[in-house]
């Protein structure tokens, strides 16, 4: 986010210039900050000013008579240099509740790049004596060849408040590389930890036996990069939290990344104390610290054998999910399982081996083969089906390549993937909900639904031959509580969307 969003209990407070400035830029949307002004201050940074109600007088006129001329509510305008001159203490509009969210308002500053930057550090203070607070950690295996806690899924611990800003989490144990990252906040205006009012964190750095693996400081961005904050943050772990990571994920071009490391920390013969601290911009700190201790990898997994139980009639199931650049395959199965699964893994970096997690699963890790296109997946077993599932995998760099799956067409480009992206779809015959108007041939699944898509992938359709308005026709795509209409082009007999996620869509 590129401000802070301030209260204002309502719609109608005065807006005033912080310093003498012009007025260089006067939006109306919406969508978005809705009603907004950029003031270009004397000394070349810009402040903007969202969701606002309406601007003073004059330059309410200024745009009214600009909406009037192109018959149309939305507009962008930058009035000449000096038309609009504001003093400190001028008001300058009212605050609002336009464009996106409830009533309040949206406060940025800009440098003479039109980078936002802190606005602490043009001297913008308020009081902050309240330290920040620490939820939660993950500890993320690399890939395949690392563990955590004895398997190939991220492992998430509560962090347990002490004295003095201090935190504590379980020890775990480890294998191979593994990443950190942090769930965190800064209460604003001397909140607690309950507080509503609640800030992103100034800097985080973690520390591995004392010696420094990863920094980030957020002091400036550019919106060129604003893109990357979907891998910024651990995008397969939402539903547990707001994991801030403490690595750089693969093509992640963000500025505030920007380390001399990758910032993987490899695990040795030796435990190891891991050690995060976030801080605000005036110092005020708080720690997590947790020891990782070492598991080698056996050389043949380890399968212990359940108790003696009767094997099940009941068949078993296999699911793979995303963990980011690689996949994890899990056999489930409905009562405690004596034999382990062998699976089958075509295109993957070999060895792909289940290792039991519980006595009715076991589970894997796999990565695609640098020239692999396609994974054929599957387990061999008696109460699996024997069926390969496959995966699209699409490596950055790659020449743009299409899969095709009934009417539809899905093109990714060389620079779509961060690292590795992979790709199922199928489609969807019945069961997909309420969509807003009446759907029109089949709809599609692309999964997985939370991948990081760096430049955007082309979905196209085929216009259906009994389609009686081809005109109307439009993709959608079904969002938390409503299906989207996306913008859709149309070439020769297709429509096309460009779209930087999966999940569901229909024409």
């Amino acid at each position: 986010h590129a401000g802070l969003d301030l209260r204002t209990g309502g719609v109608g407070k005065n807006v005033k210039a912080p310093a003498a400035g012009s007025v260089s830029r006067v939006r109306c949307s919406p969508s978005g900050y809705g009603k907004a002004v950029y003031l270009t201050l004397d000394d070349g940074n810009t402040a903007v000013f969202g969701h606002l109600s309406e601007f003073a007088p004059a330059l309410r006129d200024y745009v009214r008579q600009a909406q009037h001329q192109a018959n149309n509510y939305t507009v962008n305008l930058e009035p000449p240099a000096g038309l609009f001159k504001f003093k400190p203490g001028d008001v300058i509009a009212n605050s609002g509740d336009t464009g996106a969210g409830p009533a309040h308002l949206h406060y940025e500053l800009r440098d003479h790049a039109g980078r936002p930057f802190n606005p602490r550090r043009a001297g913008v203070s308020w009081p902050d004596t309240t330290k920040p607070v620490l939820r939660k950690i993950v500890i993320v295996p690399h890939g395949p060849a690392s563990l955590v806690n004895g398997d190939v899924k991220p492992v998430v611990l509560d962090c347990q408040p002490g004295a003095g800003g201090a935190y504590a989490c379980p020890q775990v144990r480890a294998s191979g590389r593994v990443g950190i990252g942090i769930d965190a906040f800064d209460p604003a205006n001397n909140g607690d930890a309950r507080a509503r009012n609640m800030l992103g964190v100034y800097s985080v750095r973690t520390t591995a036996n004392g010696r420094e693996t990863f920094a980030i400081r957020f002091d400036s961005f550019s919106y060129e990069e604003s893109r990357h904050e979907i891998v910024s943050y651990h995008p397969f772990l939402s539903k547990s939290g707001r994991f801030l990571l403490q690595w750089k994920w693969p093509g992640n071009a963000c500025s505030i990344f920007d380390y001399p490391s990758d910032g993987w920390i490899q695990i040795g013969d030796q435990p190891i104390e891991i050690r995060v601290e976030a801080e605000d911009f005036f110092g005020n700190k708080a720690a997590v610290a947790f020891t990782v201790l070492p598991e080698p990898i056996p050389s043949v997994p380890m399968v212990p054998n359940v108790p003696s139980v009767p094997a099940s009639s009941k068949p078993g199931s296999l699911e793979i999910d995303c963990a980011g650049t690689y996949l994890i395959v899990t056999a489930r199965f409905p009562a405690p399982e004596p034999v382990a699964p062998i699976l089958h893994a075509e295109g993957a970096i070999p060895p792909c081996e289940f290792r039991r997690v519980g006595q009715k699963t076991f589970r894997a890790a796999i990565a695609p083969a640098s020239d692999a296109e396609l994974l054929a997946i599957s387990a061999e077993h008696p109460r699996l089906d024997p069926a390969p599932q496959l995966v699209q995998a699409f490596h950055n760099g790659t020449a743009g390549l299409a899969v095709a799956v009934a009417d539809a067409c899905i093109t990714v480009k060389p620079d779509s993937p961060y690292g590795v992206l992979f790709l199922r779809a199928e489609t969807l015959d019945a069961g997909i909900g309420q969509t807003p108007a009446p759907r029109r041939g089949t709809a599609l699944r692309l999964w997985p639904e939370q991948t990081p898509i760096n430049a955007p992938v082309d979905l196209s359709v085929r216009v259906p031959a009994d389609a009686k308005r081809p005109d109307r026709l439009a993709l959608y795509r079904r969002g938390d509580s409503k299906w989207e209409m996306l913008p859709t082009r149309r070439e020769g007999g297709r429509l096309i969307a460009s779209i930087s996620e999966f999940g569901e869509f229909a024409l």
